[in-house]
């Protein structure tokens, strides 16, 4: 957290005296029991914000994907109200790793401002 917080600074995007807050917000969220599993996976498994390309059609960007096993698990961070929409994305991002060869995969909404977590 501190050093992507350092990161965020350095490239303008918050001041030195937002990082606390952040910091706690961030570890509130990483700590929620729904979630938490999925932060402690060697970082070598974990993809955040990478693309994937698909034949004709424009690129899917899933916030952050976990390998764990033979399992996947990714999870999407929204801000705002619910939407249907977004358990829409979350399993357009599920079908392409299935359609990879995975055959467990698992999709979480993370709601940044109520902190709730909806398994799609």
């Amino acid at each position: 957290i501190e050093s992507a917080l350092a990161d965020l600074q350095r490239e303008g995007l918050i001041v030195e005296n937002e990082q606390e807050e952040l910091k706690a917000t961030i570890q509130k969220i990483i700590d929620l029991p729904e979630i938490s599993p999925f932060f402690e996976v060697p970082e070598r498994f974990i993809r955040n914000e990478r693309e994937i390309l698909r034949p004709n059609q424009s690129p899917l960007r899933p916030d952050r994907v976990i390998k764990m096993g033979s399992k996947i698990v990714i999870l999407d961070y929204k801000t705002g109200s619910k939407s249907n929409s977004h358990k829409y994305q979350v399993k357009d991002y599920q079908k392409i790793y299935q359609a990879m060869g995975y055959t467990e995969v698992e999709g979480y909404l993370v709601y940044l401002e109520t902190m709730e977590i909806v398994k799609v």
